[in-house]
């Protein structure tokens, strides 16, 4: 993977989570019970967390990793397995609400490193 991405300081680290739904699969061992942000909802599903590396300097982006969210399994919460993606360098990282909390916006500036996130809706 390394050879084929085009690195930059100035590059961009998205991530994002999503969940696959798998209403039919309950004997699936990674299905679970989770919060979908585009059901607005609980669904029997898959969590995937990818990760996307964008070079500004170039405007191209690649798909460098995800990982199977399952904390049942491996004990890693979201940003376990965010934390654990940093493969390129990079100045910024974008993400959204749910990775706004106040440790993981800490870690990214002890890393001497931007974050940029939507604002959480209150109420």
């Amino acid at each position: 993977m390394k050879e084929v991405v085009e690195p930059d300081g100035n590059g961009y680290i998205i991530f994002d989570d999503s969940v696959l739904h798998e209403r039919y699969s309950e004997e699936i061992e990674m299905v679970r019970r989770q919060y979908s942000g585009n059901e607005h909802g609980i669904l029997q599903g898959i969590g995937v967390v990818s990760c996307v590396y964008v070079n500004p300097k170039v405007q191209r982006f690649w798909g460098i990793d995800y990982r199977i969210f399952n904390a049942d399994v491996d004990g890693k919460t979201k940003i376990d397995h965010v934390k654990d993606n940093q493969l390129f360098p990079f100045d910024t990282v974008l993400m959204d609400t749910y990775y706004a909390v106040k440790s993981f916006m800490l870690y990214i500036d002890n890393l001497d490193r931007i974050y940029d996130c939507p604002k959480k809706k209150i109420g």
